[in-house]
């Protein structure tokens, strides 16, 4: 069922109120919105796959498109295309109404060329309305690690004391962001990157 806003109409006639028996639902419009990040970019891993979240609001049912010919209905899918390149993907998000769309481009593909650390790395915002970005960082073996925060700033540079570190972060404002993070050792060097929107 679509969300909807229940408006009750009051009359006020000879100093007293009455209710109206006119009841009205307004449809509220769904926004379509996702994020995507890259897993398997590291050349240890067997495969690159893209694991797509859904941010809509107000839909009750959404509908990808993948830019290759394929389709899901699923609400957080993950897509391997079978060949390296940008692909445009969309997002419709469905109410009962009213359809709005999004796209956004993805890339697929990786550099295999040396065999570097596993890479990982994922976000948490710390409250709906923070600018603060709490990013994991997964990179065994590394002996440097470095992550640009997509906001134009200096990256961040340091030597990881474990498999897993947290590391925050404030952006000045809200915006689309890619953060990228790059894992060094003797054996070469792999990256990944995540892709995210900071709404206000």
């Amino acid at each position: 069922m679509g969300r909807f806003l229940i408006i009750i109409g009051l009359l006020v006639s000879f100093g007293s109120c009455h209710e109206l028996n006119d009841t009205k639902l307004l449809l509220v419009a769904p926004i379509a919105d996702f994020d995507y990040s890259r897993e398997g970019m590291d050349c240890n891993s067997p495969v690159e796959e893209i694991v797509f979240t859904n941010r809509s609001q107000f839909a009750n049912q959404i509908f990808w498109d993948f830019g290759d010919g394929t389709t899901s209905t699923e609400t957080n899918p993950r897509k391997i295309y079978q060949t390296e390149g940008t692909y445009r993907v969309k997002l419709t998000a469905i109410s009962k109404e009213k359809n709005d769309v999004v796209t956004k481009d993805v890339i697929f593909g990786r550099d295999c060329d040396g065999l570097g650390p596993v890479v990982g790395l994922t976000y948490t915002r710390l409250s709906t309305t923070s600018l603060t970005l709490s990013f994991t960082v997964k990179a065994p073996g590394a002996s440097k690690c470095l992550i640009n925060f997509g906001d134009g700033g200096i990256p961040f540079q340091y030597t990881p004391t474990s498999n897993s570190q947290n590391i925050t972060h404030t952006y000045a404002g809200p915006g689309s962001y890619v953060a990228t993070l790059t894992a060094s050792n003797s054996e070469g060097q792999n990256y990944t990157e995540v892709f995210f929107e900071i709404t206000p």
